[in-house]
């Protein structure tokens, strides 16, 4: 399959990508990585409110993505699993950041004070 541009990638095209990466083939992989990057970035954006954290979390999902590629094997659709992965990496980058305020509170320094308060996030912790 000749891999087309970002651009003019669907749903059935990302679903192919992914397949085609399933089964082994890296140059699948890497065209998959980079049509998801925007989408995947645009989400942990939605979660976190620091544009950095979601920067991290951006990148440990599509690191999982890479590395967890070949457990895929179509159910359930790509952009599920892909947005299943995003969610546990924003929330778990958000633990992080809420680990990190938490010790400032006890006296450790925080690199970078990042409100965690004011995120989607809040909203999953608190369920529960």
């Amino acid at each position: 399959m000749a891999h087309p541009t970002v651009l003019e990638l669907d749903g059935i095209h990302i679903e192919t990508l992914a397949r085609e990466a399933s089964a082994g083939n890296r140059v699948a992989l890497n065209s998959l990585l980079v049509a998801v990057g925007p989408e995947t970035l645009q989400r942990c954006r939605r979660l976190l409110a620091n544009r950095e954290d979601a920067e991290e979390a951006c990148q440990d999902t599509l690191w999982a993505v890479a590395v967890g590629i070949g457990k895929f094997h179509g159910r359930p659709a790509f952009r599920t699993w892909l947005h299943g992965l995003a969610t546990d990496r924003a929330q778990s980058t958000y633990q992080a950041i809420r680990r990190r305020y938490n010790g400032e509170a006890v006296g450790a320094p925080m690199a970078d004070p990042a409100d965690p308060w004011h995120t989607w996030l809040d909203v999953l912790d608190a369920v529960d």
